[in-house]
């Protein structure tokens, strides 16, 4: 009976394992941003996601529920948050467009391919998510 459940906890650990290996790899693959927002106690917390263009703007796709898009909210023009793109510094705020996630979806899925629809299959359907277009602010190129 020992043996079986020690077996059942390694095969329990073992798929976790899998399972994190591969949300990671897929999440790293393809152009990575960096969104560095401020927590409850203003302390910088930076988050690596995904980046799309369209209609002439930088957009992000969230859960709504998320802790970075809950902190990205609360950034506006005069307390931005920022965005690392490449060499590319910018202050950035979020207008979430959640009519727009049809378009996004289209759009992360041909930018990433398989790592989206691994992501996907993993963490659930992006159809439920909001599409996040972020506006510069008047400083918004840092670098």
């Amino acid at each position: 009976m020992i043996n079986v459940l020690k077996r059942g906890v390694a095969l329990i650990i073992g798929l976790s394992v899998i399972y994190l290996v591969l949300i990671y790899g897929a999440s790293e693959s393809g152009e990575v941003v960096q969104l560095i927002t401020a927590d409850q106690q203003g302390e910088e917390v930076t988050t690596r996601l995904w980046v799309a263009d369209y209609e002439e703007s930088m957009w992000l796709r969230a859960d709504q529920s998320s802790g970075w898009y809950q902190r990205l909210i609360l950034h506006d023009p005069t307390d931005p948050a920022i965005l690392i793109r490449g060499a590319q510094r910018y202050s950035v705020y979020a207008v979430p467009e959640p009519q727009t996630i049809g378009e996004l979806n289209q759009l992360m899925a041909d930018k990433y391919g398989l790592g989206d629809r691994v992501v996907a299959l993993l963490m659930g359907s992006p159809d439920a998510g909001v599409a996040v277009r972020l506006v510069l602010t008047a400083d918004a190129q840092d670098s």
